[in-house]
């Protein structure tokens, strides 16, 4: 498995830590309705690492203040695509010309 795009209600850390584990995934885009402010989301040391490319859009104002990223976690990681969206009906999970490629 090298590419892997999910929607989910909410992320949590260990649900991270399962996705990090998957040894030959190279593309991930998540798109998250919630990431609870009390139990944020921690991406460990050593998880997805042959990763390239992590697109996670929330419609959470700021869903990226509840992530953490651990020193050594997705070392070749080469784009980092974030976003806040407030419409998910039609909407592209990432804008085009900022999807992996």
């Amino acid at each position: 498995l090298h590419r892997l795009a999910l929607c989910a209600k909410q992320l949590l850390t260990d649900e991270v830590h399962v996705l990090g584990q998957l040894p030959s995934l190279l593309y991930l885009s998540l798109k998250v309705l919630c990431i609870p402010e009390d139990r944020a989301a921690i991406i460990c040391t050593g998880s997805f690492p042959v990763l390239e490319c992590l697109a996670l859009r929330s419609c959470d104002d700021d869903a990226t203040a509840c992530m953490g990223f651990e020193t050594g976690a997705m070392s070749k990681l080469r784009r980092l695509v974030l976003g806040v969206h407030d419409r998910w009906d039609d909407a592209p999970l990432i804008p085009r010309a900022n999807q992996c490629k």
